[in-house]
């Protein structure tokens, strides 16, 4: 098993929708934080599934959980984008199609945030 640190930069081309929609739902659970309030994970569950669709559907992300972490490497993933509130939202809980684990479960990859 390689110990290298592979990067790998992952640009988001979110439409202003999207954007919109994922902020709209990270906003409602943080307003349940600020409120002490309980979360539960079907209340978890439109943000997350939102986010494993973006991931899930970018080609080189695809190419990561498909063939890449068979080699036994190491990632450093960079997603980049413009807007700080989308690098802030919990991606790590994204799950990747092939496996159905969460970014954050997958021990080769590291998640790094980048602003654009």
């Amino acid at each position: 098993m390689s110990t290298n640190l592979q990067h790998i930069f992952v640009p988001l081309n979110l439409t202003n929708e999207t954007s919109q929609t994922l902020k709209l739902q990270f906003s409602y659970i943080i307003e349940q934080f600020i409120n002490n309030q309980y979360v539960t994970a079907s209340q978890i569950e439109p943000l997350r599934d939102m986010l494993s669709n973006i991931v899930s559907n970018h080609p080189k992300l695809l190419d990561l959980f498909k063939n890449k972490l068979k080699t036994g490497c190491f990632f450093a993933l960079h997603i980049q984008h413009y807007d700080p509130e989308i690098l802030n939202l919990p991606w790590c809980i994204a799950k990747d199609s092939f496996s159905g684990k969460s970014i954050e479960d997958i021990d080769q990859i590291f998640l790094i945030n980048n602003l654009t």
